[in-house]
């Protein structure tokens, strides 16, 4: 578990960098606690969301006890930006409200149960 933690961490971070390196600060979106955010403010919230995963896949390698929490923390965010992002601006992207319930619903208990495996497997990341 630490090892996919670590990797998938590495991969997302790495995907934000090389958006970064190819937007300009005034080009910026990044969606964050249910808002989108553009311009240079967008792009500071990608290379927050950069920064974060470089962290989480160091902490993973390191096998460190908070890499969990920063993981479970993450999808409990996930779940809360998926939610409000939805309901609000998002809506459009949905056929009708019970679609978007249908997803919604979906994502949040594959994130829950990811969290889960994570706080299950905590001892391997005790070192």
């Amino acid at each position: 578990m630490p090892r996919f933690i670590a990797g998938a961490a590495l991969a997302l971070a790495l995907v934000y960098l090389l958006s970064l390196a190819v937007t300009s600060p005034a080009a910026g979106d990044q969606v964050a606690f249910g808002h989108r955010f553009v311009g240079s403010v967008g792009w500071i919230a990608s290379a927050g969301h950069a920064v974060f995963f470089l962290w989480l896949a160091y902490t993973a390698i390191r096998r460190r006890s908070v890499a969990v929490w920063g993981t479970v923390g993450y999808c409990v965010y996930l779940i809360e930006n998926i939610w409000l992002y939805s309901v609000g601006e998002g809506r459009g992207f949905f056929a009708s409200t019970s679609a978007l319930l249908t997803v919604n619903a979906l994502v949040t208990v594959v994130l829950l149960t990811f969290c889960r495996l994570v706080l299950q497997r905590r001892p391997l990341f005790d070192r």
